[in-house]
């Protein structure tokens, strides 16, 4: 397909052609429109009505792209007030503070707690704020109303400690917080660390296949009547 206007309008325009050829190039229609939060493009496409009133078209938002956005806009926050000393006299970044590590696994819950409640409006709101108090749980703050987690923020590991608690009925201190949080991040450190490994060796293997068939054709090359 070849496109004439400007940059910007060219993955809408691609959208509704592809929209308004299916039927003619497949046999079928597209009823759901997965977007990265642009609502331009779909909404183009909603306009084009490319199957008439009998067929609507849903749209669906990538939780991956809505997980970066999190990211995205607490790097930008960190970006913003750096060298910026808050009431407590510290920076907002930094160890123990909101540190590329913090970010990383904010956003990680951000996006557990999106899929994990996808059909539950009221529990994703719940769960995603459970992150803030999560974060915000200490020794000096361990009362049941600010020091609370949700079963679907963690990853595998501790998610099964969680939701035995909420089963239970029982409060989430920030003890126990802070142990699933431990035993969550170590983990999937060690998940990192096999992954790594498994990598080096892999690598280590490759070069050590590589080096074996360059002996063997140097070994070919000078063999007794090679000349």
């Amino acid at each position: 397909m070849t496109h004439s206007g400007s940059s910007g309008s060219m993955e809408a325009d691609g959208a509704v052609e592809m929209f308004s050829r299916s039927v003619q190039n497949h046999k079928l229609r597209y009823t759901r429109y997965i977007g990265d939060g642009d609502t331009n493009s779909f909404k183009k496409v909603h306009d084009s009505n490319p199957y008439g009133t009998s067929c609507s078209i849903e749209k669906l938002e990538c939780v991956g792209h809505v997980q970066k956005r999190m990211g995205t806009r607490l790097r930008k926050l960190k970006a913003d007030n750096r060298g910026k000393k808050l009431a407590d006299g510290k920076t907002l970044g930094g160890k123990g503070r909101l540190s590329d590590v913090q970010i990383d696994q904010i956003t990680t819950y951000y996006g557990n707690a999106i899929r994990a409640n996808k059909h539950n409006l009221e529990g994703m709101r719940k769960a995603i704020c459970a992150i803030y108090f999560h974060k915000k749980s200490c020794d000096k703050d361990a009362s049941s109303k600010n020091c609370c987690c949700h079963s679907s923020i963690y990853n595998d590991g501790a998610q099964a400690y969680a939701q035995m608690l909420e089963q239970l009925d029982l409060v989430c201190s920030a003890h126990t917080a802070r142990f699933l949080k431990k035993k969550d991040l170590a983990r999937t450190a060690n998940a990192r660390q096999r992954a790594a490994k498994a990598s080096l060796e892999y690598r280590r293997a490759k070069r050590r296949a590589a080096k074996e068939s360059s002996e063997r054709n140097e070994d070919g090359a000078y063999s007794t009547g090679a000349f």
